[in-house]
């Protein structure tokens, strides 16, 4: 009825909450949160398999989550810390990326940069002279774009071998 903060719809296997629908989906009745339109929010397990399960359906924004301290986001594939339109893989903005090992061992960290010509995730195919196997690029605002002081690269320098990489 208008005016009402709290209905049961038990036809419907619905829920609505000051005019937010919550409804069951799929067979393991994952919570499905309506927003306005065909857009909703829907999280629970993902089949049986114990994984934890978040969906954003229909949103052009792609997901934010905000932890208080502050927010992280996903969007069209990438991951933003401090972004909300982060336009790499990870992007980290106004931020800091510290690798931190605490271990009573010899053992140190490792960033790795991997390159294989195969265009399959995991396959191996042997890379070629004078690929490029990755960039660190240090670089500095000159007032309109962020342009190159430094840089490191690693290449191939001949011909790769079985447990032999020739780099420059």
């Amino acid at each position: 009825a208008a005016g009402d903060v709290f209905i049961v719809d038990t036809t419907n296997s619905e829920v609505e909450i000051g005019g937010s629908r919550i409804t069951g989906e799929g067979a393991n009745k994952r919570l499905k949160l309506h927003g306005s339109g065909d857009n909703y929010v829907m999280l629970g397990s993902y089949d049986d398999n114990g994984w934890g399960y978040f969906n954003s359906y229909n949103n052009a924004n792609g997901i934010q989550f905000y932890t208080g301290a502050g927010s992280f986001y996903f969007n069209n594939g990438n991951v933003g810390i401090g972004t909300t339109s982060p336009t790499a893989s990870l992007n980290v903005q106004d931020g800091n990326i510290w690798v931190t090992r605490n271990a009573s061992d010899s053992a140190g960290n490792d960033i790795r940069v991997q390159k294989s010509r195969n265009a399959t995730n995991g396959s191996h195919t042997i890379v070629q002279d004078d690929d490029i196997l990755g960039n660190l690029y240090f670089q500095g605002s000159d007032g309109t774009n962020f342009e190159s002081a430094a840089a490191i690269r690693g290449e191939i320098d001949g011909t790769p071998g079985n447990n032999d990489m020739p780099g420059r």
